[in-house]
């Protein structure tokens, strides 16, 4: 009985343990008004994704950035480019011009 116990204990200790590795890095995109009348915003929205990611020093996200212009056209076209080509999961907009007609195309899409 004693030996039982003290085998299962060694098996349970001497088991390898395996952590599940990303073959592929995590893809988000970001449409964001990059250039045009609210740049700057865009533009600040975009330093401060770049530092949280320096901040995580992370390879398994990469953020695929698109500008908007301020323009809902421009912003459906690169949410389609996101999602059908680059593979993009996770989308941040920003800016409700592009944003509200983004909603109804992405709760079919993602």
């Amino acid at each position: 009985m004693v030996l039982i116990i003290i085998s299962g204990i060694w098996y349970g200790v001497s088991r390898k343990t395996t952590t599940p590795t990303i073959k592929e890095p995590i893809k988000i995109g970001a449409i964001l008004p990059l250039s045009g009348p609210v740049s700057i915003f865009g533009n600040w929205i975009k330093e401060g994704i770049d530092l949280a990611l320096k901040d995580i020093n992370t390879n398994r996200i990469k953020v695929i950035y698109e500008d908007s212009k301020l323009d809902a056209k421009e912003g459906v076209s690169a949410f389609n480019k996101l999602v059908d080509v680059d593979g993009a999961k996770i989308i941040i907009t920003a800016m409700s011009l592009v944003t509200v007609p983004l909603i109804p195309i992405a709760e079919e899409k993602i």
